[in-house]
């Protein structure tokens, strides 16, 4: 997904347009769920599930909104939501757009060289800063309970990009390519935003997810699919596991 650099050069331009009462936290949240535990699943931190039959997948933004709904008044909890909706516009954009393959081997360590590449640029270009400080009761927030985040080690590795001088060419991920996401990424989490104070939801995560290898849960048979994670009418998705065809 989008480095935690561009991640926060989104976060500055919103910055220029929504009012953030603690930037320290907002742009926590906004890099917080890349600060991954060696010993739980990535994927956690970004509440991916799985929808129409597990045959593709997403970010649960409900699900968040259902466990932190009330904590959207915090700088914190909206950072770390922006997150999910820059990165389902970062898969739309580079997996969708530019046809990314991150299965050929080596492409996922190519990718993130050509973000060591591109930093310089983004961090010159939107203002980033790296003068983010850990607060003190992270482990006390809400959000700690949904994942053990590294959040030391992770900022440590912020000021590494910031420090790092890499050198050669970009391999896929060009500066066009950055700003473009940027460009969109502040859009979607913009109209979002709005669209949260209506109750409603700009990004449709369900619309927006991304297909998987479809599989069959009764290895006997050939067609067999679970119906569950698909929407119903009052919006809501079917149980997994529960019915089958």
């Amino acid at each position: 997904m989008a480095s935690r650099v561009l991640h926060l050069a989104v976060l500055e331009e919103l910055m220029k347009d929504i009012p953030v009462k603690d930037k320290n936290r907002f742009r926590l949240g906004g890099i917080l769920p890349d600060a991954y535990n060696p010993n739980v699943p990535k994927s956690d931190s970004h509440l991916k599930i799985y929808v129409c039959g597990k045959s593709k997948k997403t970010y649960d933004l409900d699900g968040y909104l259902s466990l932190y709904g009330g904590e959207m008044d915090d700088d914190l909890y909206i950072g770390y939501y922006l997150h999910l909706i820059q990165d389902l516009v970062f898969r739309e954009l580079v997996y969708d757009k530019y046809q990314w393959n991150p299965a050929i081997p080596g492409n996922v360590e190519r990718l993130h060289n050509d973000y060591r590449l591109m930093n310089a640029y983004v961090i010159k270009k939107y203002g980033v800063k790296n003068d983010i400080q850990m607060i003190s009761n992270l482990k006390k927030e809400k959000l700690y309970s949904l994942y053990p985040f590294e959040a030391e080690v992770f900022l440590n590795d912020l000021t590494r990009d910031f420090q790092e001088e890499a050198v050669g060419e970009s391999f896929f991920f060009t500066e066009a390519m950055a700003d473009e996401f940027v460009t969109l990424a502040t859009e979607n989490c913009r109209k979002e935003l709005q669209a949260l104070k209506e109750g409603k939801h700009y990004v449709d995560a369900y619309e927006r997810s991304w297909l998987m290898k479809p599989f069959s849960l009764l290895k006997t048979t050939q067609n067999t699919r679970d119906l569950g994670g698909y929407r119903t009418k009052d919006g809501t998705l079917t149980k997994e596991g529960k019915l089958l065809h």
